[in-house]
């Protein structure tokens, strides 16, 4: 009959647990606690092997997504160095290759921005719609997003949708002036004067006293000022 030796019992799974209970009661955890891990080493053990590797596929993954990351900036900057038709057809393989990343984003972005620099304002009015739908409202990017769409439609001379898109840039804070003068000026651009003007006198209204609207209110009042000479000099004539 052979007889366990030191070096046997050394290699023991056991061994390890047995350092582990050692170590636990030194640092004066509770005896529930010590005895919970002495007759549950199986599944601590599978546990610790699963933690260990969650920690290693998220490693890994995390690895993965900044690696793609950059992959997508590197592939934006050449797409936006091209020119014409070949620039949209680059931008578009990078929102296909990369979707879910802002590179992507910014690309569908330049992508309108292509289209109203080519005065193609219906596509990009389409172009920026599409995005408006996909992107939370909660995403910085989508007051942007809005107000090109306004820009496309007003070029497209879609006055009421057009206006429509400057009336909701009105409740977002930090884009209420682009939102009344945008509406006042497609008003305008219908001769459609005193509308205008009430759109100017709603902004004054809605900043109040703020500080945060000093700059613009002073540019809306000089703005009102120039529409009643307009106003005024039509009578005349």
């Amino acid at each position: 009959m052979s007889t366990e030796s030191a070096f046997n019992k050394r290699l023991r799974p056991e061994t390890t647990f047995d350092r582990i209970e050692a170590m636990l009661e030194h640092l004066n955890m509770p005896p529930g606690f010590i005895e919970f891990i002495r007759k549950n080493r199986k599944i601590v053990t599978c546990c610790l092997v699963l933690l260990i590797v969650a920690i290693v596929a998220g490693s890994f993954y995390l690895s993965y997504v900044e690696e793609r990351r950059d992959r997508a900036a590197s592939a934006l900057s050449i797409a936006e160095g091209k020119e014409g038709a070949e620039r949209v057809v680059a931008l578009e393989k990078v929102a296909a290759d990369f979707s879910a990343t802002s590179s992507a984003l910014w690309a569908k972005i330049e992508i309108a921005r292509q289209y109203m620099d080519e005065g193609k304002y219906e596509e990009a009015a389409r172009r920026y719609g599409a995005l408006i739908k996909k992107e939370s409202q909660k995403n910085p990017v989508w007051p942007l997003l809005v107000f090109g769409k306004a820009e496309a439609l007003e070029g497209a001379k879609q006055w009421d949708d057009a206006v429509a898109q400057y009336t909701v840039l009105q409740d977002i804070a930090g884009y209420e002036y682009l939102g009344y003068s945008g509406a006042g000026k497609i008003y305008r651009r219908q001769e459609k004067d005193k509308q205008a003007l009430a759109v100017y006198n709603n902004f004054l209204l809605k900043a109040g006293d703020e500080p945060r609207f000093q700059q613009e209110k002073q540019a809306m009042e000089a703005e009102i000022a120039r529409l009643k000479m307009v106003i005024e000099n039509k009578k005349i004539q």
